[in-house]
């Protein structure tokens, strides 16, 4: 038996009707949307930037993807080097960008994605943004490393 298409449409705009308005001042009211959650820093030394995520962040990203398998990583004096080296390969308008907005860089173990930035507002309603990477990040490096280290051999 055939669905007529406006019979389909008409139930999808009910169902869309049906949903809770947004409230921004709700939205604004997530810790993960407050800039006081993330203790900034906004230390000239970007690398100064990366942190363990606080506990409100990381049950934020566990919801999200609905898991509960994220917690804080600390990446070594090593791959922070690596990331520092990384960060001033970067454009230097995106290092002022990044200098001027990013408030917290975070690794997250477990991290279903290489990585994320999200958004966040002080008590004025100015737009700042988090950096969240997976622990896993370094496999780029190293990647990049053994090609480097192999890029005279002939195929």
């Amino acid at each position: 038996m055939k669905i007529p298409l406006h019979i389909i449409s008409l139930v999808f705009l009910i169902g869309c009707a049906t949903q809770h308005a947004f409230d921004r001042q709700v939205f604004l009211q997530r810790p993960e949307r407050q800039l006081k959650t993330y203790h900034p820093t906004f230390d000239p030394n970007v690398v100064n930037r990366v942190r363990p995520a606080p506990k409100e962040i990381l049950q934020y990203l566990n919801k999200m993807d609905s898991t509960d398998k994220y917690s804080a990583y600390v990446p070594t004096s090593g791959e922070l080097r690596l990331f520092s080296e990384y960060y001033a390969l970067l454009p230097r308008k995106y290092q002022e960008i990044i200098g001027r907005n990013v408030v917290g860089i975070y690794f997250i173990s477990n991290f279903a994605g290489g990585g994320m930035a999200d958004f966040l507002f002080d008590e004025n309603g100015k737009m700042y943004t988090a950096l969240y990477f997976g622990s896993s990040w370094t496999r780029v490096g190293e990647f990049a490393g053994k090609v480097s280290d192999n890029a005279n051999l002939s195929p």
